[in-house]
């Protein structure tokens, strides 16, 4: 009988989502730009859908956004959307 290893990497969420935030701030393998109140952020889909359902509708349910790579966002402050950003990267 085969036996198998379990392979383990304490806290591997939170360096996953370090390196995630690094490539954010390098503006490396960024895959959208959201427009917010005169100012632009760069992000990952992936990253960004995980951590909210408006977004993961907006990226995956064939709605005209799914296929931009710059989108406008609308109602909200960039200010208040750089906390939430840094707050989806890093969890602070």
């Amino acid at each position: 009988m085969a036996s198998h290893r379990r392979f383990q990497i304490p806290n591997h969420s939170n360096e996953a989502l370090q390196m995630m935030n690094e490539l954010r701030k390098k503006r490396e393998l960024c895959d959208v730009l959201l427009h917010v109140g005169g100012r632009e952020f760069r992000g990952h889909r992936i990253v960004l859908a995980g951590a909210s359902s408006y977004l993961r509708a907006m990226f995956t349910n064939g709605m005209l956004e799914s296929g931009m790579r710059d989108i406008k966002l609308q109602g909200i402050d960039p200010a208040v959307m750089e906390i939430l950003l840094d707050f989806v990267y890093t969890g602070i």
